[in-house]
């Protein structure tokens, strides 16, 4: 794992530091109060662009595929099976009448 801190110096480009790895120059923020200021990164600044989905939203999605697929594969296992045993009940009860 990685683990980089950024050191805040008021300036319009910080330090972003990764142990191992290197310093680079990162844009800090705009001039103003939130430049800097670490609590600004706990608010949502703009609202997200309307149809914009987030890496939440994309697991919620995913977990949704994925359990309507396994119900619907689990649905067709059951119909496939029921039918295979109803046919070879058939062909059993056929054999004996023949005999």
């Amino acid at each position: 794992m990685i683990r980089c801190t950024f050191h805040l110096n008021g300036g319009a480009l910080s330090t972003l530091s990764c142990p191992g790895i290197g310093f680079f120059a990162a844009y800090s923020g705009q001039a103003g109060s939130t430049r800097n200021n670490p609590e600004q990164a706990f608010y949502n600044w703009y609202p997200k662009p309307k149809g914009t989905i987030d890496e939440y939203s994309w697991d919620e999605i995913f977990m949704t595929v994925v359990l309507s697929l396994t119900v619907l594969l689990n649905s067709a296992f059951i119909l496939t099976t029921t039918l295979v045993y109803k046919k070879l009940k058939r062909k059993k009860i056929e054999a004996k009448t023949e005999c």
